[in-house]
């Protein structure tokens, strides 16, 4: 299992429009379900469809201590894995539909992500550090039409699934 320390900053971007997906951008649909645990961690499985190909993986993530950090443990696993992972689903959880949009800039990865369900609306950009302090230098393209929502449970993939954002 791929272990690693998560470090990433979030973004909610306002008036999304195509031209802030840069055209060298990688697209993903991702399926997130969440599954029950007792433990304090998040568990979930994800399906990924990249260009026509599906991939499946599954996730625990651990708070690490501060805000935008998290001890992250990813799997890659076979459709009849996830099959049975999905007998665990979190029924109070709606599963996540997003497409995905990661692009390089100036030295970080960002992840645009634009949710089609549980909500329509949402579009989130994530921005992954290697120290939370580091300066992050935007693309221009995206103009000025961001906030930073770090650390607001609210906009949590898992909350999102709970229905924080209605």
């Amino acid at each position: 299992m791929a272990n690693k320390l998560e470090i990433e900053r979030k973004f909610r971007v306002s008036d999304f429009s195509p031209f802030m997906i840069p055209e060298d951008a990688s697209v993903r649909e991702i399926e997130q379900t969440y599954l029950t645990d007792d433990s304090g961690a998040e568990r979930r499985v994800r399906k990924v469809i990249t260009a026509g190909s599906t991939r499946f993986f599954y996730t625990t993530k651990k708070p690490a201590g501060k805000t935008g950090i998290r001890q992250e443990e990813e799997l890659e696993i076979s459709a009849e894995e996830y099959s049975l992972f999905l007998k665990e689903r979190d029924l109070d959880s709606a599963t996540i539909r997003k497409i995905r949009y990661t692009f390089e800039y100036m030295g970080h990865t960002f992840e645009l992500d634009k949710y089609l369900e549980p909500v329509d609306w949402l579009v989130i950009l994530e921005v992954e550090l290697e120290d939370m302090n580091e300066m992050v230098h935007f693309p221009e393209h995206l103009g000025r039409r961001y906030v930073e929502v770090t650390g607001q449970k609210k906009y949590s993939n898992r909350e999102i699934a709970r229905g924080s954002l209605g």
